[in-house]
């Protein structure tokens, strides 16, 4: 009895035939089962060639959408990171402006009550104590806000010298009235303060 030799269409591996009535065989390594006919010259793997056809196919199959996977998955990461960037840049960018006017309203504020400063009466009659008061604020204001000087009238007197605005509120009496008017810029800051006696 001569023994032959053939290869596993499955795994490739050498299978001894001993017995070649047997048409049938099972694979000892990877366990595939398959035909072949020993009266022709040619072994014909037929069933274990299909299997390994279908196999063969589904791996391919199964490492293509692999591939395509992966290569999405890549593409992915690379728009998203490459997405991050303006987001980032947007971001530094929104804060950036976002402080700069939170700066510039402090800053305008800041200026604005200072310029402003407290008045705790409006024009109108007022007593000489208010008055006195108010020449205070003003000498106040004047000596922190250099760009904005607010002007005391009284009488023939229009000055924003702290020196004389004290001289202005020395001479006046704190029980006798006096008709007060503000007058504002634009942007509603107090400019001059005009006092005539009643």
């Amino acid at each position: 009895m001569k023994i032959k030799q053939i290869k596993c269409p499955n795994c490739g591996a050498n299978l001894d035939i001993k017995d070649e009535t047997i048409k049938k065989m099972k694979c000892d390594y990877c366990n595939s089962t398959f035909t072949y006919s020993p009266d022709e010259d040619e072994i014909k793997y037929t069933e274990a060639e299909s299997n390994r056809a279908k196999n063969s196919a589904d791996e391919y199959e199964a490492k293509a959408k692999y591939e395509a996977i992966k290569q999405s998955s890549e593409i992915f990461n690379k728009v998203q990171k490459a997405s991050k960037l303006p987001i980032i840049i947007f971001a530094i960018f929104f804060v950036a402006i976002l402080g700069f006017g939170i700066y510039m309203a402090v800053q305008g504020e800041e200026e604005h009550q200072a310029f402003k400063f407290n008045m705790n009466y409006n024009d109108g009659t007022q007593t000489g104590i208010i008055v006195k008061y108010n020449l205070g604020e003003i000498i106040s204001s004047n000596n922190e806000n250099t760009k904005h000087q607010i002007t005391v009238v009284y009488g023939s007197i229009e000055t924003s010298d702290k020196d004389k605005i004290k001289e202005i509120r020395n001479s006046l009496n704190d029980w006798d009235k006096y008709d007060i008017v503000f007058q504002k810029d634009k942007k509603g800051y107090i400019i001059k303060y005009i006092i005539e006696k009643v």
